[in-house]
C-alpha cells in the first residue's frame, strides 16, 4: 500500500539530510508502529506519505514515496485527501468547526461528495467511532480522547484507505489512549485500513502493531 524507495529528504540550512536512503513497504491492512527517539525524522516520514512534505515543510525530497500507486512528489496533499488521512498530536489544532457532526462532514464538503453520501458516511463513523451521543456536542466541550476519536472520524469519513498518525496518544491520559487505540485496531480488523503511526510511549501501543 506504501512504498518508500531510496527516500532521502533534506531541508535547507541543514548539513545532514533528516532522511537518508530510506528503503520500507507498509502492506494494505496492517498498523505498522514507527519507533525511534525525538529528531530521528519520523515526523518527515509521516510526511512524506501525505504529501506535507515537500509541498508544505519545504525542502528536497528524493526517491520515491508511493501511496497506492500514486506519487507523493507529484500530488498535493489535496490531490491525495480521498488516500490518506492525517491525524497529529494536538486534535485541537485539526479543528475547522465548532461542533463534532459538522467536524466529521467538513473534509466531505471539501472533496465536493453528495448530500446524501455524506449523510450516510457521517452516520456511519459517528457510529463505528462510539461518538453518536456527541453529535451536537461543542468541540471544546470533550473530553481529550473524545477529541482525538473525533480528529480521527474528521479523516476517516471520505473513506481513506491509509491512516498516518504521529503520536496521537501524547497528550491522553492512559485510559482515553486506550479508547483511540481500539478505535485503529477496529479499522484495521474491520475495515482493512492500513495504519502508520509515530509513537513514544511503546507500553501503549506495541501490542497492536503487526
Amino acid at each position: 500500500m506504501i512504498r518508500f524507495e531510496r527516500v532521502s529528504v533534506r531541508y535547507e540550512g541543514t548539513e545532514r539530510p533528516t532522511l537518508s536512503g530510506v528503503d520500507l513497504t507498509v502492506p494494505e491492512g496492517e498498523l505498522v508502529l514507527l519507533v525511534g527517539p525525538s529528531g530521528v525524522g519520523k515526523s518527515t516520514l509521516l510526511g512524506t506519505v501525505s504529501g506535507l512534505v515537500p509541498h508544505f515543510t519545504g525542502g528536497l525530497l528524493s526517491g520515491r514515496v508511493a501511496v497506492d500507486g500514486r506519487d507523493t512528489r507529484t500530488h498535493k496533499p489535496r490531490e491525495l485527501a480521498d488516500l490518506v488521512g492525517t491525524v497529529g498530536q494536538d486534535p485541537l489544532a485539526h479543528f475547522v468547526t465548532d461542533t463534532v457532526e459538522d467536524e466529521l462532514a467538513y473534509g466531505m464538503e471539501s472533496l465536493g461528495l453528495a448530500p446524501d453520501v455524506m449523510r450516510r458516511r457521517v452516520e456511519e463513523t459517528l457510529d463505528l467511532l462510539g461518538l453518536a451521543e456527541l453529535r451536537d456536542r461543542p468541540i471544546a466541550t470533550l473530553s481529550g480522547g473524545q477529541q482525538q476519536r473525533v480528529a480521527i472520524g474528521s479523516v476517516l469519513t471520505p473513506h481513506p484507505k491509509v491512516l498516518v498518525l504521529d503520536e496521537p496518544t501524547s497528550a491522553l491520559d492512559p485510559a482515553a489512549a486506550e479508547e483511540v487505540l481500539a478505535v485503529l485496531q477496529r479499522l484495521v480488523h474491520d475495515l482493512g485500513t492500513t495504519v502508520l503511526m509515530a509513537e513514544h510511549r511503546l507500553e501503549r501501543v506495541v501490542q497492536y502493531a503487526d
